[in-house]
């Protein structure tokens, strides 16, 4: 199971907390870039994409709201991009295909049938309080879906990680504070 950092960017850079954590982090580990200037007022910030890149695999959340929106986080030197359904409606995954071998994943935060892609390469589950003991019609639907694609969940509380180890997911997204020590409780529950 991966355990990915997660990084804020705001005001066209690294929140400085997370800027300080992001220099402990090895060289090409994968980094989860939550971009609040790209979701919130649809200004993302390639500029600082394209400055990590050199060093690390970036998977980009920055809410795009068309296929030129992609198409520039791609030059940016981004591995993956992160579409999120209530920004990009009227996704074609084919289209994105056409022009990029790059992974792409979707995010959810309610859990149906209908909100999965099948077309993507997976899914990244925004985890809220009300998901975390999932109803076992829900967690169905998510060990289905794992046994598909991959199934990466947020979760910025280490001590619902055990709940998502057991169901078979791929891997855990947490706030950059948190990764050395769910990084370390993974492989000491792994072992």
């Amino acid at each position: 199971m991966k355990t990915i950092p997660l990084i804020k960017l705001q005001n066209k850079k690294i929140i400085p907390e997370h800027e300080k954590l992001l220099s402990n982090i090895e060289e090409d580990q994968t980094i989860y870039v939550h971009d609040l200037d790209g979701i919130t007022r649809n200004k993302p910030d390639l500029c600082v994409y394209q400055k990590i890149s050199k060093k690390y695999d970036l998977w980009i959340d920055s809410a795009p709201r068309n296929l030129g929106d992609i198409v520039d986080i791609f030059l940016t030197g981004a591995a993956s991009v992160i579409i999120r359904k209530k920004y990009y409606p009227q996704i074609n995954i084919g289209k994105i295909r056409e022009i990029s071998e790059n992974k792409i994943y979707t995010t959810i935060t309610t859990i149906d049938e209908d909100t999965l892609y099948t077309n993507s390469d997976g899914l990244i589950l925004i985890n809220s309080e009300e998901q975390t003991n999932l109803d076992i019609q829900k967690t169905d639907i998510i060990k289905k879906y794992a046994n598909q694609k991959e199934v990466f969940v947020y979760e910025p509380e280490i001590d619902n990680i055990n709940y998502w180890l057991s169901l078979s997911i791929a891997g855990i997204i947490t706030d950059i504070e948190n990764y050395e020590e769910a990084k370390n409780w993974i492989q000491k529950k792994r072992s």
